[in-house]
């Protein structure tokens, strides 16, 4: 585990560890020490919470990594949720079924490669992550923007008088 897990900058943990181990290992080898580090972890560069002062586990730290990691996958997914049924949809606004759902966990643990839990998946796809959609403002925005119909049979015209009823 590196700073660059909780999101520190290089050049900032190269700072921090002058400072504190400058006299044991050298002011010349640090920066090369924390750039190896900074280049093994690229990909998790800020993906790590803060430990907690009430002294949590590191468990805790991995469950939000892999909460994060559901909902970088779930962001690229075609998905929307129905603000009207409060149902996940796919792109075509069909309703995503349970089986749906378990085929997306198990392509996302093999995307990750990670072993992400139904509830931690879950958790994610209920969350702001999947775009609310609104069907019924959707449908009267679409209305509002349309042109008015301009076919002649919409007009109403008077029939001609009939000079022998008059």
């Amino acid at each position: 585990m590196t700073l660059s897990d909780f999101g520190m900058e290089q050049d900032h943990a190269a700072q921090l560890m002058k400072q504190e181990y400058a006299s044991q290992y050298g002011e010349e080898s640090i920066p090369s020490l924390v750039a190896g580090c900074y280049n093994t972890a690229a990909p998790m560069h800020g993906r790590k919470a803060l430990p907690h002062s009430s002294g949590s586990k590191g468990d805790d730290r991995k469950g939000k990594v892999k909460i994060l990691l559901a909902a970088d996958f779930l962001r690229q997914q075609s998905l929307k949720f129905d603000a009207i049924t409060h149902k996940l949809k796919r792109s075509d606004m069909t309703d995503l079924t349970d089986r749906d759902i378990k085929s997306l966990l198990l392509n996302c643990n093999i995307e990750t490669g990670e072993n992400i839990t139904v509830q931690t998946f879950r958790t994610a796809l209920m969350s702001n992550c999947i775009p609310e959609v609104n069907p019924l403002t959707d449908y009267l925005d679409k209305v509002e923007k349309s042109p008015p119909p301009t076919s002649t049979s919409a007009r109403h015209t008077a029939p001609p008088r009939n000079a022998a009823c008059a």
